[in-house]
């Protein structure tokens, strides 16, 4: 599985059908969300500028810095049980 932003990498992961899980930020996820019904998109959906489409922002990128670790961890989760992927330890 690949885990990033909406970027070069993480297309070329659904281009060849891997997992992947989108870290949503200046993006309008309405336009730009993962390809495939088996790939996730986390968000900060508190907030209002969510989707600005600014590539540099003025109040510190909060979309990415105040993303929680437990709804990352959530979501990798799902991810996995989605795809049906086996960790070993």
């Amino acid at each position: 599985m690949v885990i990033g932003n909406d970027s070069g990498p993480l297309h070329i992961s659904a281009a060849m059908k891997v997992p992947h899980l989108e870290f949503t930020d200046h993006t309008n996820s309405a336009l730009a969300k993962p390809y495939g019904d088996k790939n996730l998109a986390v968000y900060n959906e508190n907030l209002d500028c969510l989707g600005c489409g600014l590539l540099e922002c003025n109040i510190g990128n909060i979309c990415m810095t105040e993303l929680s670790k437990e709804k990352i961890m959530k979501n990798i989760d799902e991810l996995i049980k989605i795809n049906k992927i086996k960790i070993s330890n």
